[in-house]
């Protein structure tokens, strides 16, 4: 042991007294303090207590940044949707110039391959009394296909697009946030079943909206058709069917969607994502249209907080229109398949009874949070609106019902029962007659 003061040998060493140490008394319990022994430290003083921090809500029309979160508002998401639509014209463009310029090469003749590409159909004879229909146009197959590959490297530019910026906005954890997730099965049955009245009622959506709207679609329609029934079907089911679904659902309901929600709270947020996803679709009349039909696809991703569900039922309705343009010739698909201005009204309404049911099905069964097995907490919530998926680690899990209940499910048995007999009356010509 070292010391600084000298010893003597013979004289008793006694170490210096070290200096004292005063300690707070512990706080005397007094009536009503309810702290416990785990909630004072060792001196007796009480631990600072932690508060969490709530997360700020929404504020509709605040200031948007290009990456503020969740990510940009009304402004930026318009500017976003020109981006997209530049990518992907830009890459259909692109693609159909060089698959032309490959097969003029090829057919040797590049002046009188490319005056085969399209043709006009001679006016008849006869004047007919609408002076003002022009001659069809007929598109040649091979320019047929490579309009269909253009079409398919579009959408395939717009799902990559699409996907980079969701990563780089939306960040890590992008697929939990957009609930790229799987519904149910109760789920699956009741966004397949919608498909009947998802198909009616846009068309007479459509019958009404072009009376007060310009569409541009309308007088090449029947060309259009005329093409897609040349394409292999796959390629169909590719470029219009699945492309789009994968595509249009992950940019308007995933990125935009999940966005303006956040913004501007639940129903402004679904009519603003609504107007975009028309507006991608450019032309006036049929712009309408696909709002209103965005308006369903977005209450499907909600209520069953699963981003395939709607991917799905966008899927389904575009490929219907592929597989009914391929086989237009055949006189069973003919005689379904009739006019907007030809389905008698009550084919719409029963169609609307149908969504409706479903509609309330899908509610009955949306996916909702709940503390997980075990938990006697509260359960996580996203600090914005929308369908966002819990953390691994929040104790959360998102519960879904089995089935919707015997009312519900009687509802919508009931309702498909009763667009299938309006149809199945009308094209026996029962209809017009009750």
């Amino acid at each position: 042991m070292s010391s600084d003061v000298p010893i003597r040998p013979g004289e008793p060493f006694d170490p210096p007294t070290p200096p004292e140490v005063i300690r707070p008394e512990p706080l005397p319990s007094v009536p009503g303090d309810t702290l416990t022994p785990a909630q004072r430290d060792a001196e007796g003083e009480p631990l600072p207590v932690v508060y969490p921090v709530p997360a700020e809500p929404a504020r509709p029309g605040a200031a948007p940044l290009l990456l503020q979160p969740p990510h940009p508002g009304l402004g930026f998401a318009a500017l976003w949707s020109v981006a997209f639509l530049m990518v992907t014209y830009g890459a259909l463009i692109a693609v159909l110039i060089v698959a032309l310029l490959v097969q003029a090469v090829m057919a040797g003749d590049i002046q009188a391959y490319l005056q085969s590409l399209v043709e006009v159909e001679e006016a008849p004879d006869q004047p007919t009394a609408d002076q003002s229909v022009k001659p069809p146009l007929k598109i040649s197959p091979s320019l047929g296909q490579a309009i269909g590959v253009s079409i398919l490297a579009a959408e395939v530019a717009s799902v990559i697009f699409a996907l980079l910026i969701i990563r780089l906005v939306v960040g890590a954890g992008w697929r939990r946030k957009l609930a790229l997730y799987r519904p149910s099965v109760a789920q699956i049955v009741l966004t397949v079943l919608s498909l009947p009245a998802f198909l009616i009622l846009p068309a007479g959506i459509h019958e009404l909206v072009k009376k007060v709207l310009p569409s541009m679609m309308d007088e090449n329609m029947q060309v259009m058709q005329e093409m897609f029934g040349q394409w292999p079907l796959w390629l169909g089911i590719l470029a219009i069917g699945v492309g789009p679904g994968l595509g249009e659902e992950l940019w308007c309901r995933g990125f935009l969607g999940r966005g303006l929600v956040a913004r501007w709270g639940w129903t402004a947020g679904v009519l603003w994502t609504s107007l975009l996803f028309g507006l991608l679709h450019v032309d006036p009349a049929y712009a309408a249209v696909t709002a209103a039909m965005g308006l369903w696809l977005h209450f499907v991703y909600l209520t069953t907080r699963s981003l395939w569900a709607s991917i799905l039922l966008h899927t389904l309705n575009n490929s219907t229109a592929v597989v009914a343009a391929r086989f237009a010739h055949d006189p069973a698909l003919q005689a379904i398949d009739k006019p907007a201005d030809q389905i008698p009204w009550q084919v719409y309404v029963a169609a609307a009874l149908l969504l409706t049911a479903v509609g309330w099905a899908l509610y009955r069964c949306r996916g909702r949070l709940v503390p997980a097995s075990g938990g006697t907490g509260p359960a996580w919530h996203p600090a914005f609106p929308g369908a966002e998926y819990p953390p691994p680690d929040s104790g959360t899990v998102v519960a879904r019902p089995l089935w919707p209940g015997w009312l519900a499910s009687a509802a919508v048995i009931l309702a498909l029962a009763a667009l299938v007999g309006v149809i199945w009356l009308a094209e026996t010509g029962r209809l017009a007659g009750l």
